[in-house]
C-alpha cells in the first residue's frame, strides 16, 4: 500500500513499479493520473478506479476532463467508476473489493491518491480559526495577528485551498511583504500543470465559475485549448500542449480584459492581440 507525499514515499513506490507488476491506483485526480501513466510506461499492468465519471471537472470543465480521463483507456489502462470497499492482505499480494460489487485480481501494489487533509493540529492548539484549513487574510495573517500561515493548509475565507507549488510560493511572498510592511505582490489567477501519457496539461483560473466555454482548435489536434467565460470576461483556461494559450489567458484574467468568444476560439487569431480587448 502506497501514498505519495514525500521523497521517501516516491523511492518506495519506484521499487514497486517493476515491469509486469499489477498496480491498482485509487483516485484519478492529478496524483493518481500521473502515477497510473508512469506505471504504465514502466511496464506495469495498471487499473485505475475513481467514483467520478470524469475527475477534475471543476478545474478543467467537463469536456476536457472527460477527454483526459478517457486518455487512460486509450493508452491501455483499465478504468472503473467505483470506490474501494475493502482491502485484504494476501501475503505478497493485496485483494481489493470495489463498491460496484466487483472483486479485482490481487495486486502487487496499491497506490492511494485520494486527496489531502490539511494539517491544522498546531493551529487548533494555538486557538487559531480553522475551517477546511487555516483561515488567513490576503496578507497571510491568521485570526491571531501575531501569527501567519502559508502553503497547502492555508486558505482565505473566500477561496478554497490551492494545492500547488506556485500557490505556496505566492503565499510566501505575501507573508514576507506583511512582515516587512511593504506592498504585497499583485494577486494572480491560480495555475497548475500536470503531465500524463506524454501530454502536458495546464490550467488557470476558476473553470467552475464560467457560464460558457469555447474550444480553440479540436480535441483531435496535437495542441488545443478550452476557455471559460462569464459576463464577457475570461475566468479560466485549460490547454493540452499549449502553454502559450494559458499564459495569454492568465494575463487577460488578471487584467480583466473583455474577451470575445469568437476570436478566442479562432486558431488564426494571435492571442496577444486579444490583450487589447
Amino acid at each position: 500500500m502506497h501514498v505519495l507525499r514525500t521523497a521517501e514515499d516516491a523511492d518506495r513506490l519506484r521499487t514497486a513499479l517493476a515491469p509486469g507488476a499489477g498496480v491498482l491506483v485509487v483516485g484519478a485526480g492529478l496524483i493518481g493520473a500521473e502515477v497510473a501513466s508512469t506505471a504504465l510506461r514502466l511496464g506495469c499492468d495498471v487499473t485505475l478506479v475513481d467514483p467520478l465519471a470524469a475527475p477534475l471537472v471543476p478545474a478543467l470543465g467537463p469536456e476536457l476532463a472527460t477527454w483526459l480521463h478517457d486518455l487512460h483507456t486509450w493508452q491501455g489502462i483499465r478504468t472503473a467508476r467505483a470506490a474501494v470497499e475493502s482491502f485484504a492482505d494476501r501475503g505478497d499480494l493485496i485483494e481489493v473489493r470495489l463498491t460496484n460489487g466487483c472483486s479485482s485480481a490481487p495486486y502487487d501494489a496499491v497506490v492511494l491518491g485520494v486527496g489531502m487533509v490539511p494539517q491544522t493540529t498546531l493551529a487548533e492548539q494555538a486557538g487559531l480559526e480553522v475551517e477546511r484549513g487555516i483561515v488567513v487574510d490576503t496578507g497571510q495573517v491568521t485570526s491571531n495577528p501575531a501569527v501567519l500561515a502559508v502553503g497547502d493548509p492555508a486558505r482565505t475565507r473566500r477561496e478554497s485551498r490551492t494545492e500547488h507549488w506556485e500557490a505556496a510560493q505566492h503565499d510566501g511572498a505575501r507573508a514576507a511583504a506583511t512582515i516587512l510592511g511593504t506592498d504585497a505582490p499583485a494577486p494572480t489567477a491560480p495555475w497548475f500543470w500536470t503531465d500524463r501519457h506524454g501530454r502536458h496539461v495546464e490550467a488557470v483560473g476558476h473553470m467552475e465559475s464560467a457560464d460558457r466555454t469555447v474550444v480553440r482548435g479540436s480535441f483531435d489536434d496535437p495542441a488545443f485549448s478550452v476557455f471559460g467565460l462569464r459576463d464577457g470576461y475570461l475566468v479560466a483556461a485549460a490547454a493540452v500542449d499549449d502553454s502559450t494559450a494559458v499564459r495569454a489567458a492568465r494575463r487577460m484574467i488578471d487584467r480583466r480584459v473583455p474577451a470575445d468568444a469568437g476570436r478566442l476560439s479562432d486558431p488564426s487569431v494571435n492571442l496577444r492581440s486579444l490583450m487589447r480587448g
